[in-house]
């Protein structure tokens, strides 16, 4: 939001920088790169990827991505969510002082992983408990 993006076809400027008073409307989607969004699905598809597979291993009430991420007795995730809240606060301010008559739209990510089912996490082999895991860290 404050800095410049490279990109493969050049760097755009700050994405802050296109505000000002006659913005109308913004909308603002942030926060899953600043967890580690796509390293953290990595890491639960990597470590369910041997109970997911191996029949007879019981998948169903492991929950290796939970154990990895909340080992020492401390939500890794959670944390990372709760640092994330600040920032997007401050973006809000930003966002504010920038285009002070702006209707300003948070939008969140797709539930990639619905706890009724179906969803990626099948799909990848993340376990039940994992998925279970993983909606309530959000």
């Amino acid at each position: 939001m404050t800095a410049a993006q490279p990109t493969g076809q050049g760097t755009n400027p700050a994405q802050l920088s296109a505000l000002s008073s006659g913005t109308a409307l913004v909308t603002v989607s942030i926060g899953g790169n600043d967890i580690g969004l796509i390293d953290i699905v990595a890491k639960c598809t990597d470590l369910d990827l041997v109970p997911a597979l191996i029949p007879g291993l019981g998948s169903a009430g492991r929950t290796p991505c939970e154990d990895f991420y909340t080992a020492g007795g401390t939500d890794q995730i959670g944390q990372r969510i709760q640092a994330v809240t600040g920032r997007l606060a401050g973006t809000l301010t930003q966002i504010g002082e920038r285009a002070p008559h702006a209707r300003v739209y948070v939008v969140g990510y797709p539930d990639l992983l619905p706890a009724a089912g179906g969803g990626c996490g099948g799909a990848l082999g993340v376990t039940a408990g994992d998925i279970a895991f993983l909606n309530r860290s959000r």
